[in-house]
């Protein structure tokens, strides 16, 4: 998806700057915990004719492995008192929970009080101990995933008493030990979530230090709307939320850029007492609650329970039923309609839409994975025949220029969830269909003559035909 929402892309913002001081090696020992509940037998010699085994890997142990890129073939794993090797068809990526090391000292500090502290990064085993909030931490090591696979990560730290052990999520990285403490003395955390503004005070830093305060402000959120919240941290003697906002009306209307458009983003202060926070899963939980879609709740339920890992605002969803390409028989599908993001009611924020495809059963919806992009005007489509519909969605020709992002796209699902099929051709190709054959208007090297190309449709691609 090439848009991202800012919850993703202070995300990353946050994360690239510290992802950036973690090497990963492309040969060489890492720390690996095993995952894999059976064990892993371990082999003296990298002989397939003859293995001989040496001794087992169990469950949650820690090991070493060796990555050597020249070898395709075998992975060297080393604990304490042995050594030996395994096949790499073997086993899988999932099997181990592997940490990186960072190239240079990384500081971090605690985010929230009572954040268990783990000598070995399972969560069914008992936590050594508890951390407090703000406390200084060096990050050591950070894993590819977690134990179970979950969207959070491990992080090894080491605490001030120089005891290592692990904790899962829940700080904030700074690039220096002068930020860690500067972030510490102002009691600082970096958040990633939405506020309900309860009372509409904002305030923001002027020059010399001092505080403007200020009510309405071109592009602030008013009573009863939300502000992203980036940061939270006190200003003398106060908690404060820092509020972030851009105007993105813009790009997801795919509008002209309107007279006196200013495109310089929202930025302030609001003090706790006047705000709610939600976290972004606590905010897509809200707008379910408080949709404007008064009608079947389960399809709302249904699209969050099938899209866990993306937190949608469900708050303006839509629903519209479908017919199949000139038909005028309704089907039993419909196009969701929904934002992932929020914008107040100045047309700040930052949203993206996305339009899920919904299948009304006997009891029940069904949700598909994966979102299809509305250009304007969607043709939904059986092209291969196998009762589930393909997506073509295309501007109206007439309505502006043709341009990269005005492009047609086509959905199909395939493996499990809809994704764009690259049609043939390029973006400048004018494209129809007729009884499940796309017809192609190609222009010929010099783009003076035009020849048309038939394609049908099957398993994922399309396939030239005469």
């Amino acid at each position: 998806m090439k848009f991202r929402t800012l919850i993703l892309f202070f995300s990353y913002f946050l994360f690239s700057a510290f992802f950036s001081l973690f090497s990963v090696e492309k040969s060489g020992f890492r720390k690996a915990f095993l995952l894999n509940p059976n064990g892993l037998v371990l082999f003296k010699t990298k002989t397939q004719t003859k293995k001989i085994q040496v001794g087992v890997i169990d469950y949650a142990q820690e090991v070493s492995l060796y990555f050597d890129e020249e070898d395709s073939n075998w992975i060297e794993i080393r604990k304490p008192a042995l050594s030996g090797f395994i096949p790499k068809n073997d086993i899988l990526e999932k099997d181990f929970l592997i940490f990186k090391e960072p190239n240079s000292k990384t500081y971090a500090i605690t985010k929230k009080d009572k954040i268990l502290f783990y000598e070995k990064p399972f969560t069914e085993i008992k936590p050594s101990s508890e951390l407090s909030q703000f406390q200084l931490v060096e990050v050591v090591g950070e894993s590819d995933l977690s134990e179970n696979l979950q969207d959070y990560k491990w992080f090894e730290i080491k605490i001030s008493n120089g005891k290592k052990g692990f904790v899962k999520g829940d700080i904030d990285f700074y690039n220096s030990l002068f930020d860690a403490e500067l972030a510490i003395k102002n009691r600082q955390i970096n958040l990633n979530g939405y506020a309900l503004v309860k009372n509409p005070i904002y305030i923001s830093k002027k020059a010399g230090g001092q505080n403007e305060v200020f009510v309405e402000k071109k592009g602030s959120s008013k009573k009863g709307e939300f502000i992203f919240v980036a940061q939270s941290k006190e200003i003398e003697g106060v908690r404060y939320f820092k509020a972030v906002m851009e105007n993105p009306s813009r790009h997801y209307k795919m509008q002209a850029t309107p007279k006196e458009y200013n495109d310089s983003p929202f930025e302030a202060w609001i003090a706790h007492e006047n705000v709610k926070f939600y976290s972004p899963e606590e905010f897509s939980k809200y707008t379910i609650e408080n949709s404007k879609y008064k009608n079947d709740r389960s399809i709302m339920l249904e699209i969050a329970e099938q899209n866990k890992n993306i937190y949608l605002n469900f708050s303006g969803m839509s629903v519209n039923a479908l017919t199949f390409n000139k038909s005028k028989k309704k089907s039993d599908f419909y196009l969701v309609k929904l934002l992932e993001g929020y914008t107040n009611s100045h047309g700040y924020g930052n949203v993206r839409q996305i339009t899920f495809v919904v299948q009304e059963q006997k009891e029940n919806y069904k949700a598909f994975l994966g979102s299809i992009e509305d250009r304007g005007m969607v043709e939904m489509l059986d092209l291969d025949e196998d009762g589930i519909p393909e997506f073509y969605t295309h501007m109206n020709l007439n309505s502006m220029a043709r341009v990269a992002y005005t492009t047609p796209l086509f959905y199909a699902f395939v493996n499990g969830y809809y994704r764009e099929i690259p049609l043939p051709g390029n973006f400048l190709d004018n494209y129809t269909i007729k009884e499940n054959i796309l017809y192609l208007d190609a222009r010929d090297d010099s783009n003076t003559k035009i020849v048309k190309l038939k394609y049908k449709y099957k398993n994922g691609k399309f396939i030239q035909v005469k």
